[in-house]
């Protein structure tokens, strides 16, 4: 299996335990603790650590060499399909599996305003309409349109990322005159089956000249024996 096509599954499975993981720790709950929101935001290591090895691992298998553009490949196919493989289950797990995921995220979110008055941006008023977050929350998770977003969010994120990647790991095969192996080895088959042709060649000559010769020494030995008799 390509490595590109390799990491990128790697990337998406591992984004899906991570949901699960979440899941079962409560960090999804209503009530889950406020100082822990920015778990969340180790999330988005998944995916550069996976870029940077996949990269990595071309680069290897190529001889320590890498073209920018084959790295850059790699990296936006790795993304693309972990990127998928996630919007697709985080699509079904905020619909099918916890029902109740943009509500708590709702709660936590009107949590957080209540702590921290400051941070409040919505309306001149101070206050934070929830019932009206809920809603547009609850209307945007069950149009397809958010799946599509979500996931090319995340992947032209990973666009950004594997500029730099490639950028990194690149690394140009040197130019030199001097032949290579692989040309060495062409030039001496083709040398030598250029010597076989002209053996056949030669050998093909030899028996005709032989009958040639035969056929002069019977005509002078004819006419010998002719003088002979006068």
């Amino acid at each position: 299996m390509r490595q590109d096509l390799k990491f990128g599954l790697y990337y998406g499975v591992l984004a899906c335990i991570w949901v699960l993981v979440c899941w079962a720790i409560g960090f999804d709950d209503a009530d889950a603790p406020i100082n822990l929101m920015w778990f969340s935001t180790l999330f988005y290591i998944i995916p550069i650590v996976f870029i940077v090895m996949g990269v990595r691992t071309l680069r290897r298998e190529n001889g320590g060499y890498l073209k920018y553009g084959k790295g850059f490949l790699a990296g936006i196919t790795i993304g693309f399909i972990g990127s998928l493989i996630y919007g697709l289950f985080s699509y079904i797990y905020q619909n099918l599996i916890n029902t109740s995921y943009h509500e708590n995220k709702i709660a936590q979110m009107y949590k957080y305003f209540a702590e921290n008055p400051k941070m409040i941006a919505l309306g001149n008023s101070g206050q934070v309409n929830k019932d009206e977050l809920l809603q547009r929350s609850l209307e945007s998770v069950h149009s397809p349109l958010t799946l599509v977003w979500g996931i090319l969010g995340v992947f032209f994120a990973l666009v950004f990322v594997s500029l730099i990647v490639a950028a990194i790991f690149r690394k140009e095969k040197p130019h030199s005159n001097a032949p290579t192996q692989e040309e060495i080895d062409q030039y001496l088959n083709d040398d030598m089956d250029e010597h076989l042709l002209d053996n056949e060649n030669e050998a093909e000559k030899k028996p005709i000249e032989t009958d040639d010769n035969n056929s002069n020494d019977t005509v002078d030995t004819s006419d010998s024996g002719g003088g002979g008799d006068d």
